[in-house]
Order: C-alpha cells, then structure tokens, then sequence
C-alpha cells in the first residue's frame, strides 16, 4: 500500500476533541477523566512498541508523542520510524529537539513554505523547539495545523491538554520550521494496489467497496452517510456506531451508541470474536473497514473468507499486534479507535 499524505491526515482528524487524562484511567474515551496530568492513548499505547522510545512517555509532556502515534496508526512501527526520520536504533527521544535534528540529519528539514503532511515546530521563549504538530492545510497567508497537547485558544499552546485544530500566519515569529517526510507522491491511497490471498485487487477498487459499506450503513443503522466513497471520520464513526448497536443487540450490552470506540466498548468486543468461517452484520462492518483502511477483503459479502484473512492478518502485522487471523478486542480497538 502507498504511504500517502492523506493517510495519516485522516488519522490525525479523528482525534480532534481528544482529552488528556488526570489519571491512568479511561484512556481510550474521548473525554472522560479529563485532567491535567498528561496521561494519554498516545503514550500508553507506544509505550508497548518495545524499544520505539528511550523510555516510557505517559505522564509526560506530549505532542510529540501525538504525531509519534498518528504515524504508527497510518502506516506501522517500520514506516512511520522511516517517515520521521528517526534512526533504526532504539535511541530515540520523543522530544521537539530531537525530532528536529532527524529531519535535519536527513536534509528533511525546512523554515518556509509548509506543505500537507509536514510535521510543525514551534520556539519556545529560549528560541529553541518546544511543541510540534501536523499540517493538514496551506494556503496563501495561514498554515493550518493539527496539535496533541494544545488548546484551541489562539497563539501556540504548548501544554493545553486536548488534541485541537489550530492556525497561524505564514509570517509568524513563532514558527520553527518543518519537518517533511518523504511520502509516497502521484498515486492516493485509492490509486494502488495490493495483494490479498489469492486475489490482486486494485484499492482504486476500495472506494468501490466503501460505497458499498455506507451503503449498507445507511439501510442497516441509518447512518444518514454520503456514499462518496471516502471513509472519512463520518464514515468511521458510523462503522463504530454501527458496532456497538450490534453488540447491545447481539450480546445485551448497553453500550451508549456514541460512536467513539472506548474502554467500554472494547470490553464488549471481546464477546465479538470473529475468524475464518465467521458470518454476518459484524463480519460486513470489519469488511467495510478493513476496505476503508485500504486492506482489501475478496468481497464484502458479511462472510469471513480466505481474502478477509488475509487481509486481518496483513493489518495486525502492520499495526504491530498478534498475527492469528483472529478479531478481537485489541483488533477492534486497533481498527476502530
């Protein structure tokens, strides 16, 4: 699969709202346990990447981490160390710093001219890197930003406690620079291809299969979606949604139909175990997702076949989790938080 910029802009996107917890608790809920100790998803997360940092980052400072995650998310542990220039070996910091000094070390580094995908600096008062995100935008005076550990009030916000959509002027005192790793260009994620078990399917072909899924979103939980095609943040949600009204319905759960994949609902989707052989509404919901994620699936049909496999296989050896075919709860959470 291509490594395009949109991949990890679609990723960043869907945390936006994201609160920072006052204890390790509650992490993977958007906004419960709401604080001020800089605990996170983020960090406990990477956390268990062995040897990704130079030590354990949750309760610390983290809008480094945030971006850290957003690229593992999109594009696993390999990529994404590649994407950001850190070093192969397990030396490396999560810190604004540091993070500069890859991209320099790679001649990735620039003070002007920001472009989509480009990992933002800001100084601090001592003139040095102190908070970072993503570019999501630019245009002709503004570049647009994505930031953990912010808020939305104007000016840099280098401890805010929230992921936040932020902007400033092009002409700002302000900014450091960027840091732009070296995407996959030409082709979006929809132009290429892949293989899966024994089928060679075009992802083009996946913006086929996601109009089928929020096709099949609306008819089934009236999800209300435009059939773009695009699985966007909308269409993620009304897949988790879709979840956990399956799981109340299923198992007797009485998961809040939020649409926002947290510890509850990950509880519950332990029950949700699905393999080869594995038929029905969840099977056509981890289809749908799997073909938004760009893993294609031999059909989306609501039947777990050899394509599907190799597909779940092929995401959990991307994403760093057990390889067995199986979807359970750390699959779910992985595909759907």
């Amino acid at each position: 699969m291509a490594n395009t910029v949109d991949k990890v802009i679609a990723i960043a996107k869907a945390e936006v709202g994201y609160l920072e917890k006052k204890t390790n608790a509650q992490l993977y809920d958007k906004t419960a346990n709401a604080g001020s100790n800089n605990y996170t998803k983020y960090a406990n997360d990477i956390d268990k990447i062995s040897g990704y940092f130079n030590g354990p980052k949750n309760g610390y400072q983290w809008c480094a981490v945030f971006v850290n995650w957003c690229f593992i998310q999109a594009y696993g542990v390999k990529t994404a160390k590649y994407l950001l220039c850190q070093p192969s070996e397990n030396d490396y910091a999560a810190g604004c710093i540091m993070a500069v000094k890859y991209f320099k070390n790679k001649s990735q580094f620039y003070t002007s001219n920001p472009k989509i995908g480009d990992q933002i600096f800001f100084k601090g008062s001592d003139g040095d890197p102190c908070h970072t995100g993503l570019v999501y935008k630019v245009d002709s005076s503004r570049v647009y930003t994505i930031e953990g550990n912010t808020s939305s009030a104007s000016g840099v916000i280098a401890n805010g406690g929230a992921v936040a959509y932020k902007s400033y002027s092009l002409g700002s005192s302000y900014l450091y620079g960027y840091g732009r790793p070296k995407y996959d260009t030409g082709a979006s994620t929809s132009e290429t291809t892949q293989k899966t078990g024994t089928q060679t399917s075009s992802v083009a072909g996946n913006a086929v299969y996601v109009k089928k899924f929020q096709a099949w979103l609306n008819t089934n939980y009236y999800a209300g979606l435009s059939v773009d095609g695009s699985y966007g943040p909308a269409t993620k949600k009304a897949a988790v949604k879709a979840l956990q009204s399956y799981l109340n319905k299923t198992y007797g759960f009485k998961l809040e139909v939020d649409g926002s994949f947290g510890a509850q609902s990950k509880s519950a989707s332990s029950k949700c175990n699905l393999s080869k052989g594995s038929k029905g509404n969840a099977v056509y919901i981890l289809q749908g997702v799997l073909y938004g994620l760009g893993y294609g699936c031999n059909g989306f049909d609501g039947s777990f076949g050899n394509g599907c496999a190799a597909a779940v296989r092929k995401y959990q050896t991307n994403k760093g989790l057990s390889v067995d075919g199986v979807v359970g709860s750390n699959t779910w959470q992985s595909l759907l938080r």
